[in-house]
């Protein structure tokens, strides 16, 4: 018991040491509305579901997260705002890419790098020392319009007669502007909830079933690759089998149902497999423990899966090997059950 809890309070402090120092860089706030004042400076901020107003200074990168923004005083690293409006009547010291609400670049705002929107509505009335990409509904450039660069657009333009662009002007339909992808703290963000939701569905699963968690844990350590076989013919059939049976129009209600049973199968699975995962981990200093297990094992796949690249195919082979794991320990519980019913039959 005494190894297992070491186990526990390792996977704890990795947790605490790994998922902060993804976002180290910048200080991470959601929710509400967040002032930095006119005489404050910020190493860096990053905001997810709220308003940010900068009278102040953002010493580094500033990153807006289904909230929006307004930045009058100075932010010195590049701009990132996702899903929100944002107006600009200070200095940006990089790049600005926005996607979503509406995008505003006062006469007194500047960006010393380039301007990149997607957004419903883009008005630019002060300064892009670079290049402007932008693709929205409307896109205004007024009086005080600065643009050092070239000026790529989908959208109606408007143009004032004193706004100015150094570069070339191309209309361009198949502009894609913004970031294309959300920002690292956010992605972290996600996964502690992904994590918190699963480890809710592993206390309810190993609550109710102690007994077929521990025999999908004995198949998936067993016979791994016999789980990932079976993980990828259930996986790869049962969709087919599914469209197969949506062809006819009465079989339209249960593929439907179908489908839904066999995304929760899929989850459920997943949770096993990480269970799986864990119980084979803490298994090696012989403790046994489901409770530390689940959380050992959702806690570490949960990090490996953030490793670019890697991570995702870690994250894959383990639900391959829960989705193929329980349905051979459904296999095996099927046949015992036959078994006991044929043994009480033959008995006089």
């Amino acid at each position: 018991m005494k190894r297992a809890w070491a186990i526990l309070t390792v996977a704890v402090l990795v947790s605490l040491v790994v998922v902060p120092g993804a976002a180290a860089a910048q200080e991470t706030r959601t929710g509400g509305t967040v002032v930095i004042e006119e005489n404050e400076t910020v190493e860096g901020l990053t905001v997810i579901g709220g308003t940010v107003v900068v009278d102040g200074t953002v010493d580094g990168d500033l990153t807006v997260v289904g909230g929006s923004a307004t930045v009058d005083g100075d932010v010195t690293g590049d701009i990132e705002s996702v899903t929100g409006d944002l107006r600009i009547d200070g200095t940006v010291g990089g790049d600005v890419d926005a996607a979503g609400g509406n995008v505003r670049l006062g006469s007194e705002g500047q960006v010393n790098g380039s301007l990149s929107a997607a957004a419903g509505g883009v008005s630019i009335n002060g300064v892009v020392t670079e290049d402007a990409e932008i693709a929205a509904g409307s896109i205004f450039l007024g009086e005080n319009a600065r643009i050092g660069g070239d000026l790529t657009y989908a959208g109606e333009l408007e143009q004032s007669g004193g706004a100015q662009v150094g570069g070339q002007i191309v209309q361009d339909a198949s502009v894609v502007a913004g970031p294309v992808q959300y920002p690292m703290a956010f992605e972290w963000v996600l996964a502690v909830y992904a994590l918190l939701i699963n480890l809710l569905l592993g206390i309810i699963l190993l609550a109710l079933a102690p007994g077929f968690a521990r025999d999908v844990a004995d198949r998936a350590t067993g016979s791994i690759l016999g789980s990932v076989g079976i993980g990828l013919l259930v996986l790869l059939g049962v969709p087919i089998l599914l469209a197969l049976l949506a062809i006819t129009v009465v079989g339209i209600p249960l593929t439907l149902a179908g489908t839904l049973l066999f995304v929760l199968y899929v989850w459920f699975a997943t949770v096993y497999g990480r269970f799986a995962v864990g119980a084979w981990l803490i298994g090696l200093v012989g403790a046994r423990n489901r409770w530390i297990a689940l959380l050992v094992g959702l806690i570490l796949v949960g990090l490996l899966a953030q490793i670019p690249f890697v991570g995702p195919a870690i994250s894959g082979i383990v639900t391959l090997i829960g989705v193929g794991a329980v349905a051979l320990a459904l296999r095996d519980a099927r046949r015992e059950r036959g078994e006991l019913r044929r043994s009480r039959d033959e008995q006089p």
